[in-house]
């Protein structure tokens, strides 16, 4: 379960946050879910695609937290 958390977190990080983003990367996630629900390739779970999203938010959120405490360290040294 931490896998699923850890392993979007660094695309959070890569994407800058908006919601049309956070609806895409939900979809895609949906749709992976999906397959491997229709294709027998694995389990269709909701907890997959809420640790998922979780992780794409929280490296999000720490991605905007270090730009927003660099502009800010940068500010304060002029």
């Amino acid at each position: 379960m931490v896998f699923n958390l850890l392993l979007f977190l660094p695309l959070g990080l890569l994407f800058s946050f908006s919601w049309k983003k956070l609806s895409l990367f939900v979809g895609a996630i949906l749709l992976v879910e999906a397959c491997q629900f229709f294709f027998s390739l694995g389990f269709f779970d909701l907890g997959d695609i809420l640790l998922n999203t979780s992780g794409f938010a929280l490296g999000n959120f720490l991605g905007q937290s270090a730009i927003a405490q660099s502009f800010k360290n940068r500010i304060q040294k002029k």
